[in-house]
């Protein structure tokens, strides 16, 4: 009976009432007597409504207490969050670019760590970038045979463009590979030359991984050096104008990532390399929109070709289409 502590206020309405009656009881003053007395006065209707009302209550508590927050107040909380944070970082940054002058000491003596100075920390940094390169480019060679034979297609069926798109994919990693060995294998032999810089190959091997990586899949879902295989529904001018959004897109991250993983490395410390991350990302969100604007109609035609024509389709298939260049647009700057 613990639910009548709980609702005894609301028992007022089904007790008799009269002109002498008494003022409510408080919980505070509740006893065992007093609840006898209560439920006494009380038929079965009255208590299981009472009963019910308690236990509707219970569990819209519970219910709270499980989803939490709502939508909007968590929306706002996040909001909230993320501004603090922006602008404990902004402040940090600024403190620690504004006395960027006193590391440059730092700096120049980890670029004279190196065994032979400088000049051999850079001339052992251009070896392992020669090297890798190198063998990547001598496997695009090996393999410029299987590249032209599977831009060829036999049956000019659909799934015979997959898979030969997916194959040339495939090949066109193999240069990746090479590229990771070589430079994994240039590495320890010019660690000592190298000095400080040895512990930055990673950076500079993943950036150049995953941007190439980037690339390739660009390359290969655009087909712009093979129309004859190509599987996205784009004509010629846009798959080319397309993939070299992509293919600068990428080349901008690498740039900025290997760039910042130097800049951490020589010594100016984190500041000036989220910076630059932040920077690099800025101009990739300007440079995306700025293809989103200059390609509206071949968007829709893409989306249109994906959704139904418009004229054929109904009127949630034309308002996708024609909301689709804004819908890409939101999803960039929310990313």
């Amino acid at each position: 009976m613990a639910f009548l502590s709980l609702s005894l206020p609301t028992q007022a309405q089904f007790l008799p009432q009269s002109s002498d009656e008494k003022p409510a009881i408080s919980t505070e003053d509740l006893t065992p007597e007093l609840v006898d007395g209560v439920l006494a006065g009380l038929t079965d209707s009255e208590i299981r409504e009472l009963l019910r009302a308690e236990l509707v209550r219970q569990a819209e508590d519970k219910m709270v207490e499980e989803t939490g927050p709502g939508a909007f107040e968590l929306i706002d909380t996040r909001l909230t969050d993320m501004a603090a944070e922006i602008d404990e970082r902004t402040t940090r940054w600024a403190k620690a670019l504004a006395n960027i002058d006193n590391r440059f000491k730092i700096v120049n003596k980890r670029l004279q760590e190196g065994d032979h100075g400088l000049t051999g920390t850079i001339l052992a940094a251009l070896t392992v970038i020669v090297a890798g390169f190198g063998a990547a480019f001598m496997t695009l060679r090996i393999t410029r045979g299987w590249r032209t034979w599977l831009m060829t297609p036999i049956r000019n069926g659909y799934w015979d463009k997959v898979v030969r798109t997916v194959a040339l994919g495939l090949v066109d990693m193999l240069a990746i590979v090479a590229f990771i060995v070589a430079t994994r294998a240039a590495v320890p032999l010019l660690a000592g030359a190298l000095g400080r810089f040895e512990q930055m190959h990673w950076i500079y091997k993943s950036g150049v991984t995953q941007g190439w990586l980037a690339i390739v899949i660009a390359r290969r879902a655009f087909a712009p050096d093979a129309p004859q295989i190509r599987i996205a529904p784009l004509d010629d001018e846009a798959a080319i104008s397309l993939f070299r959004l992509m293919r600068r897109a990428a080349q901008i991250i690498l740039g900025g990532w290997v760039f910042a993983g130097l800049t951490l490395h020589a010594g100016l410390g984190f500041p000036p390399a989220m910076v630059i991350n932040a920077l690099a990302g800025t101009v990739v969100a300007a440079l995306m929109l700025w293809g989103i604007f200059t390609s509206v109609t071949r968007i829709r035609m893409a989306t249109a070709a994906v959704v139904g024509d418009a004229e054929q389709s109904g009127a949630f298939s034309r308002i996708v289409i024609a909301a689709s260049p804004a819908f890409l647009a939101l999803y960039i700057l929310g990313a």
